[in-house]
């Protein structure tokens, strides 16, 4: 099985212990998107103190910062804003990127910080990893040039249009990143997670683990198509009673309309759900028992017979069920569960090994190698939220005449 890796695009910014993460075979690889010290209060949050050294240094028009001679340029600062800014918005819809935080700073500014500290790392890492003779494999080749390409066209190459980036960047960006996974596969060969580990990195980092897990052990899968009548209110409160009633008739109903047009569910679907999951997958759902659904809705699933319409009552209300189908997975879908499965797990073990190192090494490595930093440069580089309040006055202006 051919693996494939994230684009730079997709790759975690913050928490960079995948650095370069294989998806399932044959699916489509989802965005993730992560937020290092996560701002969700006006109280104030604590940052705390990078063992990053920097020394102020002019290094000409377009050279952000340079460790032993390893340089970035400002284009790759402004990627790291970018797609930092982008991350916490896709994290947190709606949040003030205005708001004070800590000692008079604002989430914007924290932005700022932490992309600068994660260029900081990436070229403090790559120079280590010179130092140390650390070098990209031909593996490593291949997917660098792999990735490099994807930036050729559409909306990649749009971004980096957008924030000034070069492909070269793009690849000097990449390359610090396959050798910052390497420094942490070189220094933690030794470090042997539990089995407890592993399997709580599985559950946490992976929604899909239980489902494929369920799939590799030969489990049956259930499909259903679902309208959800809801019986909590905007709190997540139950209903009262009289209420409650009222939405079961409504379910009756409705059940009543599927029996009458089963090929119209969708559009049932669409007209009477109140299941916020419905914008992603259109009432429909696929399980095994080893999928956290709700019990009695997971009973109901294997239960009934396919074609079958029912409602079931859950915690959430009365559930509008039509089953599609019930499979047993073949030789061929076990075998590609039992790869995704190792493909899982070796990243779980990443992520683990990932941890492990930024807990007993990483702040020694990064102390040892002093940045040069254009700090005029940098200070030149606002955030996305900076420049809307820039445009705003100028648009109010000419939208009004």
């Amino acid at each position: 099985m051919k693996k494939r890796i994230l684009s730079i695009m997709l790759v975690t910014v913050l928490a960079t212990s995948v650095l370069f993460t294989s998806c399932k075979k044959d699916e489509k690889v989802e965005e993730t998107t992560t937020v290092a010290d996560e701002a969700s209060s006006e109280e104030g949050v604590e940052l705390p103190a990078s063992p990053i050294k920097t020394e102020n240094k002019d290094l000409g028009e377009n050279i952000l910062l340079s460790v032993n001679g390893q340089e970035a340029t400002i284009g790759q600062g402004r990627w790291a804003i970018a797609k930092t800014e982008n991350d916490m918005q896709m994290q947190m819809p709606g949040i003030d990127m205005g708001m004070e935080i800590a000692d008079g700073k604002k989430l914007y500014d924290m932005v700022k910080d932490q992309s600068l500290d994660f260029i900081e790392t990436l070229y403090i890492m790559k120079a280590y990893a010179v130092e140390e003779g650390i070098e990209l494999n031909d593996e490593d080749k291949t997917q660098l040039e792999e990735t490099v390409k994807q930036f050729d066209e559409g909306e990649a190459k749009a971004f980096l249009e957008e924030v000034g980036m070069s492909k070269e960047d793009v690849q000097n960006v990449i390359t610090a990143q396959i050798l910052y996974g390497k420094v942490v596969e070189k220094t933690m060969a030794d470090y042997k997670p539990s089995e407890e580990e592993v399997d709580a990195a599985l559950s946490m980092s992976n929604q899909e683990y239980p489902s494929t897990k369920a799939i590799a052990d030969g489990k049956t899968k259930v499909t259903v198509e679902h309208i959800l009548i809801s019986t909590m209110d905007e709190q997540g409160q139950p209903l009262p009673d009289d209420k409650k009633a009222e939405k079961k008739k409504k379910a009756e109903e409705v059940l009543a309309k599927v029996e009458a047009a089963p090929a119209d569910f969708k559009a049932l679907v669409e007209e009477f759900s109140e299941d916020p999951g419905k914008v992603q997958n259109q009432g429909v759902y696929e399980f095994t028992e080893a999928d956290p659904f709700v019990q009695e809705f997971k009973d109901a699933g294997f239960d009934m017979k396919e074609g079958e319409n029912r409602i079931v009552e859950t915690q959430f209300g009365y559930h509008i069920m039509r089953k599609i189908s019930e499979d047993v997975p073949s030789e061929e879908q076990i075998a590609i569960a039992k790869e995704n499965i190792q493909i899982m797990t070796d990243n779980a073990m990443g992520m683990i090994k990932y941890q492990a190192f930024e807990k007993e090494h990483k702040d020694e490595i990064l102390a040892e190698y002093p940045v040069e930093l254009n700090e005029k440069l940098w200070d030149g580089v606002k955030t996305m939220y900076e420049k809307n309040l820039e445009n705003a006055p100028a648009q109010e202006t000419t939208t009004a005449k």
